[in-house]
């Protein structure tokens, strides 16, 4: 996981909707990522790009955003620990503590990850829950949102190099 943390280039991000209106396409993005390590077991996501959001009627390109964000990866021997980094250095704010699930059934909600949180990162109302699955051309931060007005699924694609993956 560490080589492919230091090759990670760029991200694509797809959200979608779940309950009524089942898998509903709300938005989707792409950016790209520098990174950085800081020491033997922590790099820095440096990430940039744009989402465009979908109406309410499902009509495409209604809305866009350019976001910046920093998220801190520390690989553990038995855990890859990951923090929003985006207020600097100390000011991190954990989000999941990513293990193998071990010998306990897999995830229904990440029937295919590598790695699952088992707890969830609470902010406000909202609960997300996160897994992550491992691929040779990269690795993908899943996360299944709750709360009083969220009810999605973010998939957020981190690719090696410069191609299609």
């Amino acid at each position: 996981m560490a080589n492919l943390l230091a090759q990670v280039e760029r991200l694509d991000i797809e959200s979608r909707g779940l309950g009524p209106g089942a898998s509903r396409l709300l938005g989707r993005g792409a950016g790209k990522v520098s990174t950085e390590r800081v020491d033997g077991s922590t790099w820095i996501f440096r990430e940039s790009g744009r989402v465009y959001w979908l109406r309410p009627d499902s009509q495409p390109g209604a809305t866009s955003l350019a976001f910046r964000n920093e998220m801190r990866w520390r690989v553990l021997s038995d855990r890859i620990e990951l923090a929003h980094a985006r207020f600097g250095p100390g000011r991190e704010v954990p989000l999941a503590v990513l293990m193998e699930p071990g010998p306990r059934p897999k995830s229904t909600l990440f029937p295919n990850a590598d790695l699952i949180a088992p707890e969830p990162h609470r902010c406000g109302r909202d609960q997300y829950r996160a897994g992550l699955r491992i691929s040779p051309t990269g690795f993908d931060l899943l996360w299944r949102i709750e709360g009083l007005n969220k009810n999605e699924r973010l998939t957020q694609r981190y690719r090696v190099g410069r191609g299609n993956a």
